[in-house]
């Protein structure tokens, strides 16, 4: 399992080398708004973009994304 500390270590050093705050620019997409989220990220989260679903929360101005949980 991994843990925040060491998604934030690994996206430091593979994802942005020079070890700033990763920006990412929002697109249009019909009456919203959509975020493209690197690969790299979704691999760590075990994401499969053509077949899993993600969840959001906002907590203290902060966006959280997860892979949600799969009903059974």
């Amino acid at each position: 399992m991994i843990n925040c500390s060491s998604l934030l270590l690994f996206c430091l050093v593979h994802c942005n080398s020079k070890g700033e705050d990763m920006e990412r620019k929002l697109y249009r997409s019909g009456n919203g708004w959509g975020l493209f989220i690197n690969s790299t990220i979704l691999k760590l989260l075990k994401i499969n973009p053509e077949t899993d679903k993600v969840e959001y929360i906002v907590e203290n101005d902060v966006l959280k994304i997860r892979k949600a949980k799969t009903e059974e």
